[in-house]
């Protein structure tokens, strides 16, 4: 059965003003360990950031 659930990157966690990468980092891991891949993010989300910090921690891996 496939699996459907996407990763909101609307609100992600955050250090003031910055994406916090060790826990998005440690949730995403998280995600994809039980099967899912789908992360919904738009340039609006936390005025771009969302984007670039999803981005980010994907090549990572």
């Amino acid at each position: 059965m496939e699996k459907k659930l996407a990763f909101g990157c609307m609100r992600l966690p955050m250090k003031g003003e910055e994406v916090d990468y060790d826990e998005f980092n440690k949730m995403i891991d998280l995600y994809m360990k039980e099967g899912f891949n789908y992360f919904d993010t738009a340039h609006g989300y936390i005025g771009g950031r969302s984007e670039t910090a999803i981005r980010d921690c994907l090549a990572a891996r």
